[in-house]
Parts: C-alpha cells; structure tokens; sequence
C-alpha cells in the first residue's frame, strides 16, 4: 500500500511539473525513481506472494497504476510532442478527408484545422500510422475529447496490458506484473505522453495469451490469435513480425495469410502519391536516426571501409540509377533490416521445451530485434520489451529499459532548439546493456527461470 502511494505522489509530482510542456529535470527524476520504486515493490511483493499465494493482492498493483495513469491522463504531454500529430490525424480523417494525402504543413496554410495542427513535429512530412490508429485517432476528436480522451483510451490499454500479462505469469510470479504496471515506460510514456505503441504491444500479448490458454491443438485459439496480430500491425506494423516467430504455433497458412494481411497495413500510406512529398512511412525509414544501438558503429565501420566507393565501382557502371542507394545511409538500414528478419527467423525455428508452450525468448525475438537493429531508439519504443520483463528474468532489458530514460538529457541540452544527440547517455544506457547481455548469456538458471508463455 505505502509503495502504492507513493507511486501516485510521484505520477502527481510528474503531471504538475509536465505543465512546462517541456523536457525539465523534475520529469527525469521521476522516471527514475518511479523506476527503482517498481523493482523495490517487486522484490517485497515476491515476498508477499509467497506468504499469500492465491490471495496475493494484485489489485493493489493494479489500482496503483490507475490511479497514476489518472493524474497524468489530465496533464499536456512534456516528454513527447507525437500527441499532437495523433490528434491532427484524428481531426484529419474526422472531416471526411484523407490522412495520407495531406502533411500538416499543407494544412497549416489553409488553416484549416485546430491548434494541434501547428504543434506537430515535423509537419512536411505525411502521416505513418497505420490505418487502425487513425480510427483510433479520430474516435476521441468525435467524442469531443482530444488529447485528454486519447490518453484516457491509451492508458486503459495499458492497464489491459498488466491484466493480461497477470493471466499468462504462473502462481508464484504474478508479483513480476509490478515491473510493468508501475514502469515509467508505461505511466510517464503513455499515461504522460500517450504513445500508441501500448496498443500494439498489447494486441501482442492478447495474442500470446490465446495461443498459452489454448494449447497447440486448439485451431480457433490460433486463429484468435493470428487476428491479434494483425490487429496490431493495423496499428503500428511491427506484430506482423511476431507471425513468422511464431509459426511453429501457428502453422503455416495462417502464418502466411497473417503476414498478408499485416503486410496490407502499409498500403495507404504509400499508394497516395502527394505533389513533392515523400510517404511519411518511406521518409522515416530513410532519415530517421536517434540513439541506436547498432546502427551508429555499423554506419561508422562502413563509411571508414568505403563500402559506397566499392559499390559504386561495381554496380553504378551496369545500372546508374541505382547510385543513389549506395551511400552508408541506405546500406547501414539494409544491412539492419536483414538482421531483423534473420533474427525474427531463427527465433521462430526453435521449438518450446514443453509441448504447446512458446519459449519466452522466441515470443521475445521480434521485440528485441527491433530494439537493437532500429537505427531510432525513443524512449517509447522500449514499450515494445516492456511485457517482457515480467515474463522473463535477466537484468540486460530492465537496465535498457530503465536507463532510456538517460536520452532525454539530449532534449534538456538543447533547450527550446533542436536536439543535438550526446554521446555519454549511449555510453550509459547501451555499454550497461551489453555488459548485462553477456552476464544473462552466461549466468547459470534454474528451472524456475525457464519461464513459458
């Protein structure tokens, strides 16, 4: 209770210092401390459960994450501006237009949509949410709600999320739910700063429970799952990734047809062509790059290698128009992108210890795959680990998912310009991780470790 508590004090502190609308050092405190605060309360609830077995009080954790999510729900978003953007996508599609046919600065010169449309981030560039977010986007602009709707929506997501994380822990670790349900990923990311990639994520979990609550003979569980899936990549593409993982459980051709469809997701925001713009989707992927863990050595090792002179040597003579992909930028990315998918496959081809059970590091895979290989590491995109922690024991992926939180020095250095990346925050965040990532390799396990889902 006292634990609780104080986590509502500290989520309070966090909304009333949010007023600023800024990145201030108050807001970093609070991760940090919300973040000790749920690793303290998930080694006395361990205790507690032992003790109380059935009549563990997950409620409290549970109230304690509600309550929390509550004071932020009703604060503007400080650590992120990526609101305003769901909300003008939201507004866009409200009146009857197309989201993906209009970047916001097209708007802003007809004025013809509300304030948020002046604050998004980036506003040359077309949306890149998939097309079940933009309805998400545009069912509180209906209600009349905004921003606060949104982040009302999103949270309860997110306490959906803890729910189902609560069904798939056995007795004796549903204590680990606290690493989840009180991580300032989930309260000051999505409560604070309301990032949708909650609800993808927990469409992913949904899934996982249907394939764990039906056993691996249970065809209408499978399909259940499969559209779990695609759900999520309707939202924010990746789950797509979690049906080539996964076909072991799901057999092939609802593995294919599940790929399809998620594959289908991208569509509409790169068939509508605009006058001079790139598809927002397309515009990401090629410039977007902040706090990667694998992409700033890599890029280094091939700019000092000079793999676009060589490249150029041998491909540009034969097909000239192909020079302009041959520079580190591209290359890093695809070298990147086949990591992913080799990882996401290799995963999927291992097999669970128990019959009808996935091993927790294949459900795990595509999460961390995306995580290492993305040349952009938000904060936020460490939602997607998040359920794992709960999951899974190690101290690589809380370390990375608590000290993430360290990126966001870059925004209190840069003040109102624009953000310059700082160098010791990697050092901090991805050297602790990789020094973790060995001692998890090599750390003996018991049995009890061996968790499945």
């Amino acid at each position: 209770m006292a634990f609780g508590a104080g986590l509502v004090v500290l989520s309070a502190w966090a909304a009333w210092l949010s007023r600023a609308e800024e990145v201030r050092p108050g807001l970093l405190a609070a991760w940090g401390l919300a973040w000790g605060l749920s690793l303290l309360a998930c080694r006395v609830a361990a205790g507690v459960e032992a003790r109380e077995g059935a009549r563990f009080p997950l409620v409290v954790i549970l109230a304690a994450s509600a309550l929390s999510h509550a004071c932020l729900v009703l604060a503007p978003p400080a650590l992120s501006d990526d609101l305003y953007r769901y909300v003008h996508d939201g507004r866009v599609l409200a009146s009857g237009r197309n989201p993906y046919a209009f970047a916001p600065a097209d708007l802003q010169v007809t004025g013809a949509l509300g304030a948020e449309t002046e604050r998004v981030n980036h506003p040359e560039v077309p949306t890149a949410y998939p097309p079940l977010a933009q309805l998400g986007f545009a069912l509180p602009v209906i209600l009349g709600s905004g921003l606060t709707g949104l982040k009302t929506g999103l949270s309860g997501l997110g306490l959906v999320l803890s729910g189902l994380l609560a069904l798939l822990l056995a007795p004796g670790f549903r204590h680990r739910v606290v690493l989840v349900a009180w991580h300032p990923l989930l309260l000051l990311e999505v409560g604070g700063s309301g990032h949708v990639d909650v609800a993808a994520v927990t469409f992913v979990v949904a899934a996982l429970y249907f394939l764990r609550s039906g056993g691996p003979t249970d065809p209408k569980r499978r399909r259940w799952a499969a559209f779990m899936l695609v759900l999520g990549a309707w939202t924010k593409l990746l789950p797509g990734a979690w049906a080539l993982a996964l076909r072991f459980r799901l057999r092939w051709p609802l593995v294919v047809l599940t790929v399809v469809l998620s594959a289908a997701a991208v569509l509409p925001t790169l068939t509508v062509k605009q006058e001079r713009k790139q598809p927002g989707l397309l515009a990401y992927a090629e410039h977007w790059d902040f706090n990667g863990v694998v992409y700033p050595p890599l890029r280094a090792g091939i700019e000092r290698f000079e793999l676009k002179r060589r490249l150029d040597a041998v491909v540009v003579p034969r097909w000239p128009e192909l020079a302009r992909w041959t520079g580190p930028q591209f290359t890093t990315r695809a070298l990147l992108g086949l990591g992913f998918l080799l990882v996401v496959l290799w995963a999927g081809g291992r097999r669970a210890r128990e019959e009808g059970h996935v091993p927790v590091e294949t459900a795990l895979a595509p999460a961390a795959a995306f995580v290492i290989f993305s040349p952009t590491l938000h904060p936020w995109y460490l939602t997607w680990v998040l359920p794992f922690l709960a999951l899974r024991r190690g101290w690589a992926w809380p370390w990375l998912c608590g000290m993430v939180g360290a990126s966001y020095a870059s925004a209190l250095a840069a003040g109102d310009g624009a953000w310059e990346e700082l160098a010791w925050p990697r050092w901090i965040e991805h050297g602790g991780f990789v020094v973790l990532l060995l001692v998890d390799r090599f750390r003996p396990r018991g049995p009890e470790e061996r968790l499945t889902v």
